[in-house]
């Protein structure tokens, strides 16, 4: 709580700020952080109050975070912390990330080849060609060897 400059009566610390106690809005909660209750004390909180802390894997979180945000699908982080969407990782090739705030890529399916930053299970674009093989995990087709061939 803090007493803004000419009032008489206590208000909570904003989400996304925190306050030292007794005094004002002290600024906002770090990047890599997140502050979404009101009443924050602790510019990088280290999460052991529910609300606040650092940004788990999977999310980013800007300077003044109320809620982390998300990684967009094909992207995803291991780690925690992170400060812009560009800190989340591209999906690799001979993978793909489908959903938002994946902590890891998943395996390309068999039948398909996954590029950079795949970001659907089945990508209709990439589907194996005929004559060429694509096991799972991989990231562009496979000639057939001599004496075999692939016709679906």
């Amino acid at each position: 709580k803090y007493c803004p400059q000419g009032t008489q009566v206590e208000q909570d610390c904003q989400p996304g700020f925190y306050c030292v106690p007794n005094t004002r809005i002290s600024g906002p909660c770090d990047a890599g952080y997140y502050c979404s209750l009101p009443r924050g004390s602790f510019r990088a909180p280290d999460g052991t109050i529910s609300g606040y802390g650092p940004c788990p894997p999977g999310f980013y979180c800007p300077l003044a975070s109320i809620f982390p945000k998300p990684c967009p699908p094909g992207t995803f982080s291991n780690k925690s912390k992170l400060t812009r969407i560009e800190d989340c990782y591209d999906c690799p090739p001979g993978f793909y990330c489908d959903e938002s705030n994946v902590t890891a890529p998943k395996l390309c399916m068999e039948g398909y080849y996954c590029l950079q930053n795949t970001n659907i299970k089945r990508p209709n674009s990439t589907i194996c060609p005929m004559g060429y093989a694509c096991p799972e995990g991989q990231f562009y087709p496979k000639p057939c060897g001599a004496g075999y061939y692939q016709d679906q």
